[in-house]
């Protein structure tokens, strides 16, 4: 047993085999609740797809929904994108979108998009982000609070170095 105990690398020389690298992304308290129509974008990291009535709604992962005109399913027309930071999750009733907006649940009326507002919030209904992607096997670059609050993680280069933080 004791010769077992020479072939194992000690903890502090340990490198893990990382399936990918992720890179924190950031956002100040003042952008985090600021819920924003923006103009239409590319769709990047889409999650969640809901549908309500001819209106498509994509949720692009931590960063809001896109809201496209669906009527000619063939011919579908982006509209806009509703910045919402941290979110990943909706539902629908009636005119009123429901969604995560990192540790708050909001509530946005949707019955009229040239005027689309905030209804209602509850805050810290919801955890909020962790300070590591929640995939295992995988690097990431150490959160730096100075930076701000982290609301997501994306993909990036591996390093050519040692990884910092993994999990």
């Amino acid at each position: 047993m004791l010769a077992l105990g020479g072939c194992i690398e000690s903890e502090e020389n340990f490198q893990p085999t990382l399936l990918a690298y992720y890179k924190p992304v950031y956002a100040s308290e003042q952008e985090l609740f600021k819920i924003q129509v923006q103009p239409v974008r590319s769709l990047h990291d889409p999650g969640r797809i809901y549908t309500k009535g001819t209106l498509l709604i994509i949720n692009e992962r931590f960063k809001g929904f896109h809201l496209i005109d669906n009527a000619d399913p063939a011919n579908p027309k982006p509209l806009m994108f509703l910045e919402v930071p941290g979110a990943v999750n909706m539902a629908m009733q009636g005119q009123y979108l429901y969604a995560d907006n990192v540790t708050d649940l909001i509530t946005i009326d949707l019955s009229d998009l040239q005027q689309i507002k905030e209804v209602n919030r509850q805050k810290d209904v919801f955890e909020g982000f962790k300070p590591y992607p929640l995939l295992r096997d995988v690097g990431f670059e150490c959160v730096d609070k100075k930076k701000g609050i982290v609301v997501g993680w994306e993909l990036a280069d591996m390093p050519s170095g040692e990884v910092e933080c993994w999990r």
